[in-house]
């Protein structure tokens, strides 16, 4: 309102030091943290009882509102008897999310070109609805459509253990180098395969053809769960992915393939069918992916985002 800025050095050394203070507080255990889902209504009673408790004292609203405050802060969604897995509808892009026993949630790629909220559209209200304050992230290579939403991700979810690729973006690498209390653990490989230990009845292999940038030195995750074999794959459809299958890294058969580089056409897909034999194939693209008629002559079962929406897969 004043003329000539008389203020400003003020204002902006007080906007700086309450920026330092909100970034110190994120630094504090259990911060940041995805609040879960819970009814307006209910949320808005809880704290109007915490105002007339404050103002009256009174025993009763003493015993109701620690717990209301309780049941609103205890889990409401029910742990995963069993595998379930999503590949989420990203356009041009990849975004693949599970859940099991021993393994609260893991991202495996989430990135897209075409769809700007993925995060506040997807993502985070999947994640707020399993309720998780932990996610494995996991990161075939460092494209913008396998990795733009990791940045906000990470700056939300405490990140136990990044498999794969990390992200060129400087914050991600900020964040995840940051000393603290439990910092993120990174397990990655040039080649080869190499088996992720956790708990529970899942088992993760991460797996490289070769060791080079760009989409041929995608990573692949192969899930085993229960005698099943399920295989995420990143963008190698080339010398990456014929190495991988010429060292027998890749064995068949497949529950499920998510097929590489969303669904292009590639020289070693005949011989990658031949050898996985997949059950079901997932293909995240934004238009009819190359491979729709070859699929279709050998009569797989498959879906592809574009058209389906999002994918979804539930293993007992």
């Amino acid at each position: 309102v004043l003329p000539g800025e008389p203020l400003a050095p003020l204002l902006r050394g007080t906007a700086e030091a309450w920026v330092r203070l909100l970034e110190a507080g994120d630094t504090l255990p259990g911060t940041p943290w995805l609040l879960p889902l819970r009814p307006v209504g209910l949320t808005a009673l809880l704290v109007l009882g915490t105002f007339g408790l404050l103002r009256t004292r009174s025993p009763s609203l003493g015993r109701i509102v620690p717990l209301g405050w309780a049941l609103w802060l205890l889990p409401w969604s029910a742990a995963p008897a069993g595998l379930e897995l999503f590949a989420l509808d990203v356009g041009h892009g990849n975004a693949t999310v599970l859940r099991a026993p021993g393994i609260p949630a893991l991202v495996f790629d989430a990135g897209s070109r075409d769809r700007t909220r993925l995060r506040e559209e997807a993502l985070s209200p999947l994640l707020r609805a399993w309720e998780v304050d932990r996610v494995v992230i996991g990161l075939s290579h460092d494209h913008e459509d396998h990795a733009a939403v990791l940045p906000e991700l990470l700056e939300r979810v405490s990140v136990p253990l990044w498999l794969g690729a990390l992200p060129q973006q400087a914050a991600v690498r900020s964040v995840h180098d940051r000393a603290g209390p439990s910092p993120a653990r990174h397990l990655d490989l040039d080649r080869g395969r190499a088996r992720v230990h956790l708990p529970g009845p899942l088992r993760l292999t991460l797996v490289r053809g070769r060791p080079v940038d760009g989409n041929e030195g995608s990573r692949m995750l192969e899930l085993g769960w229960r005698g099943e074999r399920l295989l995420l794959t990143g963008d190698a459809e080339g010398p990456g992915l014929e190495a991988a299958l010429a060292e027998n890294w890749l064995p068949g058969p497949l529950r499920l393939l998510v097929a590489p580089h969303h669904g292009s056409d590639f020289a070693a897909l005949g011989a990658a069918l031949d050898r996985w034999k997949p059950e079901e194939i997932w293909i995240s693209a934004s238009s009819r992916p190359a491979i729709a008629e070859e699929l279709e002559r050998r009569r797989c079962r498959w879906r592809w985002t574009g058209r389906d929406g999002p994918l979804a897969l539930r293993l007992p």
